[in-house]
């Protein structure tokens, strides 16, 4: 997850209802994301460290939204695309 200034280590888990973000270094944390794939509202890329299609924004429907930072950001899009499909 990149909050900006500081790129913060974690796991982002996509399953068939939800998509999770758990921070590797603050597992006590409640710094954590649980997002139902139905309120994903837009997943777009950002370019972070002038890259492009390094980084996820991920936007809900409740107008909130997180940044993350991805090996492959493409193939990660196409499965939330996906899997959100499913749900409708």
């Amino acid at each position: 997850m990149w909050d900006g200034m500081n790129k913060l280590q974690g796991e982002l888990i996509l399953d068939e209802k939800s998509l999770k973000f758990r921070l590797s270094d603050f597992s006590e944390s409640d710094l954590q994301m649980d997002l139902r794939l139905s309120e994903v509202d837009t997943v777009s890329y950002e370019s972070v460290f002038g890259l492009d299609l390094k980084a996820l924004k991920i936007k809900s429907v409740k107008g909130r939204s997180n940044l993350f930072v991805l090996d492959d950001a493409v193939k990660f899009k196409e499965l939330i695309l996906k899997a959100r499909k499913l749900n409708f």
